[in-house]
């Protein structure tokens, strides 16, 4: 479904995502890094009588992972809308795009970054079951890698709960190290993944 004029919808990734291309032309992205998209339609047209107001644009993803045997299959995948803008011509939204690990990738993560928080922290702070255990949950939401391969990225520009038109972008994640690799520098003793082991130890 299109808008106003016959002109289709259109979807990018932003060069600063972009690491670089596969020999085929395909946009690499890090999956440690931020992976920004930008969707543009047709300026849509003025409300004409008074009251009439318009919706802004809301984007919505679908993503499929590319299998080396062709197939694709549909994964989560997550957006944070982050901006947009118009002109006489077309509109757009600004999103970042995340496909997070797969539940048992997302694990391996949090106990990399639990295991460096427990031996960072000092030995006359006892780290019991539940801290340990509280400390896995709070890692596996804080882990911001993406599942690294091949994307098909459905994306739906949406006014409202309306679809106003879709665009594809395909692009492949290349694995650039862990996430918790990124944080060794940072791990320490007032670090919010690691205060509630003294808020447990003092109950």
């Amino acid at each position: 479904m299109a808008v106003a004029n016959d002109k289709p919808a259109s979807c990018q990734l932003l060069t600063n995502s972009i690491v670089s291309h596969s020999s085929a032309g395909l946009p690499q992205v890090s999956n440690l890094g931020t992976i920004q998209i930008t969707c543009s339609v047709p300026a849509r047209s003025f409300p004409l009588e008074a009251g009439e107001h318009q919706s802004p644009l809301k984007i919505a993803t679908v993503a499929y992972q590319i299998l080396p045997d062709g197939h694709m299959k549909k994964v989560p995948s997550e957006t944070n809308q982050t901006g947009g803008g118009f002109d006489s011509e077309v509109e757009s939204v600004l999103f970042d795009f995340h496909v997070p690990l797969g539940s048992a990738e997302r694990n391996e993560e949090a106990n990399r970054i639990v295991a460096m928080i427990e031996k960072s922290m000092p030995s006359s702070v006892p780290i019991t079951e539940k801290s340990h255990d509280l400390a896995l949950e709070r890692a596996r939401k804080f882990v911001g890698e993406h599942r690294v391969g091949h994307f098909r990225v459905q994306c739906s520009i949406l006014e409202g709960d309306r679809v106003l038109d879709v665009a594809i972008v395909e692009l492949e994640v290349l694995f650039k190290g862990h996430f918790s690799d990124m944080i060794k520098s940072a791990v320490r003793t007032d670090d919010p993944l690691t205060s509630h082991f003294d808020t447990q130890s003092a109950k």
